[in-house]
């Protein structure tokens, strides 16, 4: 039996993305090991993982997208015993739940969060990690919907979803002063998309928001881009060739498109987590800066040589574990108003 064709250029970039992932780990560890580490804080398989994930996004992103929705993280091995995960549906819209053992409903929080991925991959199961150490920290039941991706579906879809999410959440009987939203990256630009919906149609508000470097301005200013493009691992040529693919027929400057161009007023309480090398340590800063204007009540944390979403790197750097344990902080300290805030009150700057 003969076997089928490969592709045109299977072979081509194969070899061409295992060149560029040679040519990375080889400049890292000369970097590493004549001028040490690009940053003082950054440990070796953190700064070897970044330099890989940049080499592959770089050569394709395209291809890195679609293998990310499908491979999935694993949970912590210290929280296998603590935290029991589950598949259901909120309206529809699959989600994964991971739910404390000690949960108690009419009591815990509820984290109703929503995964990077620039609207265009990942998955639950890629963030089950990031969800699985929030909901020990916090002590919530964790909803992670599995929202539309982008291209096949564009704006408004994975709106859409977290809507109806939300929505069930809520009839369900989660109050609104135990439910919390969140999410990373494009995530987090989701979660804000959401609440301003939600806003607007004269819903209740969760009790905070939780966003972890949130892509705000998907109109990408380049000036903004530059300074910090020879850092992080993602890249302005594949934010650009992104957005567009989740916009679909709408501007980019869309005001649940791009929440830092939205009227922000009435926003629940609000923790920004930014990493000071990253690509969107602009349009973050731009967005707490309005959001402060106009009367939300938002904390803004710029950590000090980390790059995007650096808290999904949890397993890697001790600021990923240390930025989890504030957001546990920060929730628990709104669910009872007696715990410190201490830890989260200030920013800090490069």
């Amino acid at each position: 039996m003969s076997r089928p064709a490969a592709p045109s250029g299977f072979f081509t970039d194969g070899l061409v993305r295992r060149a560029a992932i040679a040519r990375s780990l080889v400049r890292t560890l000369k970097q590493r090991f004549l001028t040490g580490p690009r940053h003082p804080s950054w440990p070796f398989p953190f700064e070897l993982t970044m330099g890989l994930m940049r080499a592959m996004l770089e050569v394709d992103h395209h291809g890195a997208a679609l293998a990310q929705r499908r491979r999935p993280s694993v949970m912590p091995p210290s929280l296998f015993l603590k935290i029991k995960l589950t598949h259901e549906q909120l309206a529809g819209v699959p989600v994964d739940v991971l739910t404390p053992v000690a949960y108690q409903p009419r009591v815990d929080p509820t984290l109703l969060y929503l995964h990077g991925g620039g609207y265009v991959t990942c998955s639950p199961a890629s963030h089950r990690h990031v969800l699985a150490t929030l909901a020990s920290v916090t002590g919530a039941r964790v909803f992670a919907p599995a929202y539309r991706l982008a291209p096949e579906h564009p704006f408004p879809a994975a709106l859409d979803d977290v809507e109806v999410c939300y929505r069930e959440l809520l009839a369900r009987g989660v109050r609104s002063q135990r439910l919390f939203v969140g999410g990373d990256s494009a995530g987090g630009g989701l979660a804000l998309a959401l609440q301003l919906r939600m806003r607007d149609a004269g819903f209740p508000l969760a009790r905070a928001l939780l966003l972890l470097s949130p892509w705000v301005d998907l109109s990408l200013q380049e000036a903004a881009l530059t300074p910090y493009a020879s850092h992080d691992y993602l890249t302005p040529r594949m934010l650009v060739e992104t957005a567009p693919k989740y916009a679909g027929s709408h501007p980019l400057d869309h005001p649940l498109i791009s929440p830092v161009y939205a009227d922000l007023a009435g926003l629940p309480p609000t923790l920004l987590l930014t990493g000071a090398w990253e690509l969107f340590l602009e349009q973050n800063v731009r967005f707490a800066v309005r959001a402060r204007t106009a009367g939300v009540d938002i904390k803004h944390v710029i950590e000090p040589g980390m790059l995007h979403a650096y808290p999904a790197f949890a397993a890697l750097i001790p600021q990923g574990r240390a930025a989890l344990r504030a957001v546990g902080q920060y929730v628990r300290a709104l669910v009872d108003k007696d715990a410190p805030l201490s830890s989260v009150d200030a920013v800090r700057v490069p």
